[in-house]
């Protein structure tokens, strides 16, 4: 039996109660431990989620704002001034082929799209955020520029293929 001295009172341990006690301490040690862990990795994981609906609100708002932003309304109109899908396919090789402002200010409407699938592939967009928001403009535009899209891929094999494949999923 072992003693020890402490502010005038002499504590007497036995070796068992020593080992019993510092077993008990380190228990409860472990204990907080795994609650302390449990409780930082349960907040980490709401951030995050939290974090990435910020990131994807943020990245519908943007996608919003550009496609009702002045230009992208002129390559609405100017799609329009064709009238029909193939009207532009056959106008639209000519006016590109020369260079003409109509055809590239024509183009933003494919680039925003394809743009837009490329982050539902990448997986930053879900494909049910895209349907409710940009699914129905998605589906009628690549209706409108399928036939004009076979153009390109004359030279340019996947040319708008992630269009494609995103506004048939959509459908």
């Amino acid at each position: 039996m072992e003693s020890w001295w402490i502010r005038g009172i002499t504590i007497a341990w036995k070796p068992e109660v020593v080992t019993a006690t510092f077993t008990v301490v380190y228990a409860a040690a472990a204990v907080a431990t795994f609650f302390v862990i449990f409780v930082a990795t349960t907040t980490a994981t709401k951030q995050l989620s939290e974090t990435r609906a910020t990131r994807l609100t943020e990245l519908m708002t943007d996608l919003s704002r550009r496609w009702d932003e002045p230009s992208m309304l002129h390559a609405r109109q100017v799609e329009g001034s064709f009238r029909t899908a193939d009207r532009l396919r056959a106008k639209f090789p000519r006016l590109y082929e020369k260079n003409h402002s109509k055809a590239y200010e024509a183009l933003r409407i494919p680039d925003f799209f394809e743009d837009v699938a490329i982050f539902v592939k990448e997986g930053h967009l879900p494909p049910e955020t895209v349907r409710l928001s940009l699914g129905t403009p998605m589906v009628r535009h690549w209706d409108y520029w399928k036939k004009t899209v076979d153009y390109f891929r004359s030279s340019q094999p996947t040319a708008y293929a992630n269009w494609e494949e995103v506004a048939t999923e959509l459908r």
